[in-house]
Parts: structure tokens; C-alpha cells; sequence
């Protein structure tokens, strides 16, 4: 057993709690789509060769703590250090862009990045197609389908098990349309 990886995935836990403490998704709290993203990344890790499961793990567990909390880069930086928060940070949609211009940002700085981090957003996107909101009406559902399918082409290089996760996703995701 790897304890270090553990104790890594424990912090970030710990710290990702704390910080979307009272957010929910859907009707769990926050912290059940973040564990999930990490067990997803875990999953398909064995796929690639010299994946970092720890660095990815930690990424998985905190890509959002900048984009829906008050959490800033540096304090993630101190406490994670600069390569994670850089990774989280190339997650994260900026918000000072038109909406229809941020997610093309974010994949354009998570192709900077190691192939980690492209895993966590294949991932993430692989959770979020499982339960849609219940509100979203039919053009909000089809406009997320075709995100998915944008990450999926730009991040198409990655290969491996997280791009086959999120085609099949895709392919047999029969309420989102």
C-alpha cells in the first residue's frame, strides 16, 4: 500500500471539504462529485503509462476549489504547491471571458499541462454527464452534450481509458437528449 498517496489524497480531501462545506451537487454534498471525479481518474490511471496517480489524485480532488469557492491560487500553492494549483488553475473557467469563450480557454491551458490533468478533465466531464440537473431544459442539455464532445476532441491526443470512458458516455447517454 501506498501511504503516501494516502496521505496525499487525504489532505486534499480534507482541505476540499472544508472549502465547499454547504455547496451541493445535485442533492449530495459537493465533496460526493469530487470523490467520485478522483475515483473515476484512479480507474483509468493503470491505462497510462508513468501516470502520477498521487499529483492526478490531488488534482481530481481540489479542480474546483478555485472556480466555485473563495480559495485563491497562492493559498493552494502554499499549502499544495505549484504544480497543483497550476493544474487546478488550468481548470478552471475564467470568469473575466464571455461565457461561450472560457471553456475553449481552459482547454487551451489544460493542454500546457501534463496528461494528469487532461485525465482529471476527461473525468470530470465523465461525472458530469452521469445526472444532469433535473432543470436544465432541452437546449441547456444539448448545448452541454456538445461541450463534452469539444473536450473530447481537443483532448482526443490524450487517448487511452479516460477518452474511452467519455466517448461510451457520450454514445450512450440516451436523457441527455
Amino acid at each position: 500500500m501506498d501511504f503516501k498517496m494516502l496521505d496525499l489524497y487525504s489532505g486534499a480531501m480534507r482541505y476540499a471539504a472544508s472549502r465547499h462545506d454547504g455547496q451541493l451537487y445535485g442533492d449530495s454534498p459537493y465533496i460526493v462529485h469530487v470523490g467520485a471525479v478522483a475515483y473515476v481518474v484512479s480507474l483509468v490511471a493503470p491505462g497510462y503509462s508513468d501516470f502520477d496517480l498521487g499529483y492526478a489524485s490531488q488534482v481530481a480532488v481540489l479542480h474546483d476549489v478555485l472556480e466555485d469557492t473563495d480559495t485563491s491560487y497562492s493559498e493552494l500553492a502554499n499549502i499544495f504547491g505549484v504544480a497543483v494549483a497550476d493544474g487546478v488553475q488550468a481548470l478552471t473557467k475564467d470568469k473575466a471571458l464571455a461565457h461561450d469563450c472560457r471553456m475553449r480557454d481552459s482547454l487551451r491551458r489544460i493542454k500546457e499541462h501534463r496528461r494528469e490533468v487532461w485525465v482529471v478533465k476527461l473525468s470530470d466531464r465523465f461525472c458530469n454527464l452521469q445526472t444532469l440537473p433535473v432543470n436544465w431544459n432541452q437546449l441547456k442539455r444539448e448545448q452541454y452534450l456538445q461541450e463534452a464532445k469539444v473536450i473530447l476532441e481537443e483532448l482526443r491526443s490524450v487517448g487511452g481509458p479516460a477518452i474511452a470512458l467519455l466517448e461510451e458516455r457520450i454514445s450512450q447517454n440516451p436523457h441527455l437528449l
